[in-house]
C-alpha cells in the first residue's frame, strides 16, 4: 500500500511540474514562511488602478501578485487583476519572478 501511494504522489508531482515546463515556474504550494508560491499562469485582465503593468503572476494562495514601480511584488488584495475579463479591463501577460519565488513580504525570494 505504501508502494502505491509512493508511485502515486510521484506521478502527480511530475504531471504538476510537466505541466509548467514551457513556462520554466513549479506549481507547487503555499510557502510556509515565505508567502504563496508563483505558478504557470501569468496572463489575465486589469482595469489600470495601479498604473502601468510591468509584471506579475498568479500564486498558489489565488490572488494575482504584481511588481510595484520599486520593483517589490505586492498582493492585489482589491482585486484589480481578474482570470475573467470585465468591463473596463484589458488582457495582460506577465513572466513572475522566476522559477521557486516566493511573494511573502513584497520581495521575491528564490528557493
Amino acid at each position: 500500500m505504501k508502494i502505491v501511494l509512493g508511485l502515486c504522489v510521484a506521478a502527480a508531482a511530475a504531471a504538476m511540474l510537466g505541466g509548467c515546463e514551457d513556462h520554466g515556474y513549479a506549481a507547487v504550494g503555499v510557502g510556509v514562511d515565505a508567502g504563496p508560491v508563483a505558478l504557470a499562469d501569468c496572463d489575465g485582465f486589469y482595469d489600470d488602478f495601479y498604473g502601468p503593468f510591468d509584471d506579475g503572476c498568479w500564486a498558489a494562495d489565488g490572488v494575482f501578485w504584481f511588481r510595484d514601480r520599486d520593483g517589490h511584488y505586492r498582493r492585489d488584495v482589491d482585486h484589480h487583476f481578474s482570470h475573467v475579463a470585465a468591463e473596463h479591463m484589458h488582457p495582460i501577460h506577465g513572466v513572475g519572478p522566476g522559477v521557486g519565488a516566493h511573494f511573502g513580504d513584497g520581495q521575491h525570494h528564490q528557493m
